[in-house]
């Protein structure tokens, strides 16, 4: 899983915007797409309602034009009774809908709830039940409520302790930004959680919350040519405005490939120059 989350706070991406986003990433050498942003409610406050038609229709689309391989997230941490036999039933009939629409792959996500006792344990095994529903050939993956730093904490030996080995946990590194990030600390996460490779939820060029007044188009930089050796995966979290979005994200996908992210980022904005020049 080398690619994008569509994960931040602020007015969604247009599908078109998605697709066009897709297919340069696709062409980079990037596999995988994830819808999830916040600020659907479908997604997050109102994740028990299902999706209508008028949704399906443009996923199966999207999966179709993409290029990418398309996964889809459901936050339901705000409301979840956990040990709901009812809404543990809602959150697969949720994922099995999308499948049906061609998506390959679903993330359950608890991040950004407040804490309390136990949820290591219940978001665990909620998780582990949502890959025992799904067809083998689907993948579940997971970001938890703890999802920052290289600590053991109760809530991360509880979630270890009841989740298959084979579901990948996000993780954003020291912070949930970060200038830079370490094959050292991949490692050292993964000692907390007793060998796990972390899922790298990168949030760069992400510019939500108290960021949405810039726009960072720069470059990747700060990323370890080791670190993804020591992933799971790696997930760019994009910004509200997907246009914007891309030089950064080009240059992230130089950098997996272990090409020069700089010189990635430069040859994008190439054109934007070259036209701006005739002007």
């Amino acid at each position: 899983m080398r690619g994008i989350i569509e994960g931040f706070y602020g007015e969604p991406w247009s599908w078109a915007e998605r697709a066009a986003v897709c297919s340069e990433l696709a062409a980079a050498g990037m596999d995988t797409y994830v819808y999830a942003p916040k600020d659907d409610p479908l997604h997050r406050s109102r994740w028990r309602e299902p999706y209508g038609d008028d949704f399906l229709e443009s996923l199966a689309a999207l999966v179709e034009r993409s290029g990418l391989s398309v996964a889809l997230a459901v936050s339901p941490g705000l409301s979840l009774d956990a040990t709901s036999d009812s809404d543990r039933r809602a959150l697969v009939q949720k994922f099995r809908s999308v499948v049906e629409a061609g998506v390959v792959g679903v993330g359950v996500f608890f991040d950004d709830i407040p804490p309390a006792d136990g949820l290591g344990r219940l978001h665990g095994e909620v998780t582990a039940h949502v890959r025992e529903e799904l067809d083998a050939d689907v993948g579940v993956f997971m970001c938890p409520l703890q999802y920052t730093g290289t600590v053991a904490v109760p809530y991360l030996g509880e979630l270890h302790a009841s989740l298959p080995r084979g579901v990948p946990i996000a993780w954003t590194g020291q912070s949930v930004v970060n200038d830079a990030v370490t094959a050292e600390e991949a490692e050292l996460w993964s000692g907390v959680m007793d060998g796990r490779l972390p899922l790298l939820w990168d949030n760069v060029p992400v510019n939500d919350t108290i960021m949405a007044h810039t726009l960072p188009m720069t470059p990747l930089s700060g990323r370890d040519p080791e670190l993804p050796g020591r992933l799971s995966g790696y997930l760019a979290n994009p910004m509200v405005q997907a246009a914007a979005s891309v030089p950064s994200l080009l240059s992230a996908a130089a950098w997996l490939r272990g090409d020069d992210s700089v010189a990635a980022f430069e040859d994008a904005l190439a054109p934007e120059a070259a036209m701006l020049a005739e002007c």
